[in-house]
């Protein structure tokens, strides 16, 4: 089974790149696990047959697997598989006009209509991410990174209600200061 998915990046593929490339911060992009461990069991710099210990934490446990890049090219594709687990992903960058193309392609070897669907939400969710991160890491704003990698470790259905609680926050807090200013203008001399 094959699932593909790609998005739109306003900034520059070399950016997209550097997002992606960098393994622990690809990973940690991904709102519906926590990354436990991520080491580096071969020496050097990301290239073919570099590879990596991951362990995630997921809502079902804990997920542990070796993963190997089988084809790099700078600022264009890395493809990696996962040893034990049987599937590769592969990340395509594509510069297109004002910015870039970024598509996922994920190849299971297991798996059915299930897994699928449930692929599709993380993959969707993921690349949201990563397309956030790339444009405020490319923004005169990207000092706000640290906060914003919070926010993306958050899950989507959980962002909702938590938005939902600060609007919510927010216009209590507007509706106490606009009291107390009208109580101030009716009773000050």
């Amino acid at each position: 089974m094959q699932i593909s998915r790609s998005i739109y990046i306003f900034a520059p593929p070399e950016v997209v790149f550097r997002t992606i490339s960098n393994v622990p911060l690809r990973l940690s992009l991904n709102p519906f696990w926590r990354v436990v461990e991520v080491r580096k069991l071969t020496p050097g710099k990301l290239s073919k047959g570099t590879r990596f210990r991951i362990r995630l934490r997921t809502a079902e446990g804990e997920v542990t697997y070796t993963s190997e890049c089988i084809e790099l090219e700078e600022n264009r594709k890395i493809r990696s598989r996962a040893v034990e687990a049987g599937f590769e992903v592969l990340l395509y960058v594509k510069e297109v006009a004002g910015g870039t193309i970024l598509t996922h392609t994920e190849i299971l070897k297991n798996g059915g209509e299930k897994l699928r669907s449930a692929a599709e939400e993380i993959l969707g969710a993921w690349l949201e991410n990563v397309k956030r991160y790339s444009e405020l890491s490319n923004s005169k704003f990207n000092f706000l990174i640290p906060i914003a990698k919070r926010w993306f470790a958050i899950n989507p259905r959980d962002r909702e209600l938590l938005k939902a609680v600060l609007l919510l926050d927010l216009s209590v807090t507007i509706s106490g200061f606009a009291a107390l200013l009208i109580a101030r203008l009716l009773f000050t001399v």
